[in-house]
């Protein structure tokens, strides 16, 4: 992303982002901190193409988002992003191996493979799901459906993982194995931009950011 400003008019004008550049390369782990409210997750939809910048060029596999139509924009997310949201935005109405091969529809717009399955329950049996595949979210825990979250954004093969404080609501075990994945995705090539308030999985990152007033700055790594 280059020089991106993101502005809301809410009565009066917001901007949580301003002139960020940023560019972050395969294989590289992201960690965006801060405090509450400075717009950490504003910044990381901008990133994804969630939300467009009022300013500024956002490119991501070496194609500028910025001006696609809707059309294009949920193409490039499907095949190119996997998003953890702050919230764990799970279907009520699909089972928990049902919610993670939603992802896979998006990219293919067809049934799932035997490969895509597979990937997928061996992604929830690594977050301790694989003996509740069948449930509805209603019969998990938050921390459950958090970690459902997790695997639907990590079974399709995509070059950047986004993830907005993918540790909420897990005791440590689940944390690790959540931080482990996302490792995971960073051995494989792939690029992982983390908003975290916590230290401890901050310094899996080799780079880390500082947003405050708008502005990006990096913080040395040890």
């Amino acid at each position: 992303m280059q020089k991106v400003t993101k502005e809301y008019d809410a009565g009066e004008k917001v901007c949580p982002i301003k002139e960020v550049s940023l560019d972050i390369k395969a294989g590289e782990f992201v960690t965006i901190e801060g405090p509450s409210g400075t717009g950490k997750s504003t910044l990381l939809y901008v990133m994804g193409g969630l939300l467009r910048p009022t300013t500024g060029s956002v490119s991501i596999q070496g194609k500028d988002i910025s001006n696609l139509t809707d059309a294009q924009l949920t193409t490039i997310r499907a095949n190119q992003v996997g998003f953890i949201f702050q919230e764990a935005n799970v279907f009520p109405t699909l089972t928990v191996l049902e919610n993670v091969l939603f992802s896979t529809y998006l990219q293919t717009r067809k049934s799932s493979s035997k490969a895509q399955r597979e990937r997928a329950i061996e992604l929830l049996g690594k977050l301790g799901l694989g003996e509740r595949l069948r449930f509805l979210p209603h019969q998990l825990s938050v921390g459950q459906r958090r970690r459902v979250a997790v695997a639907r954004a990590l079974v399709n093969d995509v070059s950047l993982v986004i993830a907005d404080e993918p540790t909420n609501d897990l005791d440590i075990h689940w944390a690790e194995e959540v931080m482990k994945l996302l490792k995971d995705q960073v051995k494989n090539g792939k690029a992982v931009v983390m908003v975290t308030h916590h230290p401890q999985w901050a310094e899996a990152a080799n780079r880390r950011f500082h947003l405050i007033d708008g502005d990006v700055r990096e913080i040395a790594c040890l």
